[in-house]
């Protein structure tokens, strides 16, 4: 028995990296299937010791991840690849250890998208490290399997070819404990059972540090409908971007009780200059039709306090700076919305319940409304960022 040296992709949660491996070798918990809801890698990372099995959504863009811990004695730096095969195929790795099979990553850069087969990782010595989200839509039911290879790159994958398996899956296991580069996970794959409409869009580069409210807006929606949004990466500076499934209420005073007309949630991440937001956000309409005139949409915004600043700030975006203004005042407390402190995390309701919280801080002591963030809502509009 031996020590592995470089990223060990665990077996088991009590994988240490002594070589060969043992026991089960099908559930890496290095492997993270998240569903459609994203995961902080921050959190993957300082819960090291906790198995995360969501089940994944067929026909929808779900969130996988894999994590590593650098065994070695220097900083180590690789790039991590994450397959998908049926497992009707996985005894026969020449089918599916290819490129073609490879779940990609979306890199959000100043010049535009970049697709990748791969994330490249980094760790000081005995740390752990956590990619960010590769995205995956299956498009049947038939149980799959994740396969994660962290290594120096495409052709060093290609050498770790399981030279001698062939339809055995005693060989396949030995091939697996005798790498600890190497992971495993199966994974489920929840049938589609309602209708579900995907968008994404990017928000930035951002031209300075700013701390940005970024709020999904869904037009003409159901009632019972859920409504979420995701970011694929973390910022520069580590923030995480996400706000779960949240289920659409009735907007109190409408004419159609079925429909809410104007529905939000919100997220707040404090970015850096130059870093770009990639969301992917979603609606599903929990077996509901699809509305005439339903639209969805992300955006960001941010507090301003000086106005100079604010119209000059419109102006380089090339945005109608009348325009913003309606919508930046236009119903923005409705009576039904919820809004969050960003201080002590309370949670008010419309108007009213917002005055009386900048009241708490003295007359407003600095607050604007625009401080808080909008959670649930309903005609609540923000200005927007270019994205």
């Amino acid at each position: 028995m031996s020590q592995f040296s470089g990223f060990l992709v665990r077996n088991a949660i009590g994988d240490t990296g002594n070589i060969p491996r043992s026991g089960t070798w099908t559930q890496s918990p290095d492997i993270i299937p998240a569903g459609t809801v994203g995961i902080d890698p921050k959190e993957l990372v300082q819960n090291y010791d906790k198995v995360y099995n969501s089940t994944l959504a067929q026909g929808q863009s779900n969130f996988l991840y894999v994590r590593a811990k650098n065994l070695t004695k220097s900083q180590l730096t690789k790039k991590a690849f994450l397959f998908q095969a049926p497992q009707s195929l996985f005894l026969f790795p020449h089918s599916w250890y290819a490129q073609s099979n490879l779940i990609h990553y979306t890199n959000p850069l100043p010049s535009g998208d970049q697709d990748q087969v791969y994330q490249e990782i980094t760790a000081a010595p005995g740390q752990v490290v956590a990619t960010n989200a590769y995205q995956w839509k299956p498009t049947s039911t038939e149980h799959h399997c994740l396969i994660a290879v962290v290594t120096e790159d495409f052709d060093s994958l290609q050498a770790s070819f399981p030279p001698n398996v062939t339809n055995s899956t005693s060989a396949f296991a030995t091939w697996i404990f005798e790498n600890g580069n190497i992971g495993w996970h199966n994974v489920n794959i929840a049938p589609m059972t309602s209708t579900v409409i995907e968008g994404s869009t990017e928000v930035g580069p951002m031209i300075s540090d700013a701390t940005v409210t970024f709020t999904m807006t869904a037009e003409n929606v159901p009632v019972g409908a859920a409504c979420t949004f995701t970011s694929t990466t973390a910022s520069v500076s580590g923030e995480f971007i996400s706000q779960g499934w949240t289920t659409v209420p009735v907007k109190p005073g409408y004419k159609d009780p079925t429909i809410n007309p104007t529905f939000q949630i919100g997220a707040r991440a404090n970015l850096k200059k130059g870093d770009i937001a990639r969301i992917s956000y979603r609606t599903d309409f929990k077996g509901k039709a699809v509305p005439p005139g339903f639209k969805q949409a992300v955006s960001g915004s941010v507090p301003v306090t000086n106005a100079a600043a604010h119209s000059n700030t419109l102006m380089s975006m090339g945005l109608d700076r009348e325009a913003l203004f309606e919508a930046s005042v236009r119903s923005a407390f409705a009576e039904d919305a919820l809004f969050q402190c960003p201080d002590s995390g309370k949670l008010i309701q419309g108007r009213a319940g917002l005055n009386n919280m900048l009241g708490d801080f003295g007359g407003g002591g600095g607050r604007q409304p625009i401080d808080f963030i909008s959670v649930i809502g309903s005609d609540t509009t923000l200005p927007i960022l270019a994205s």
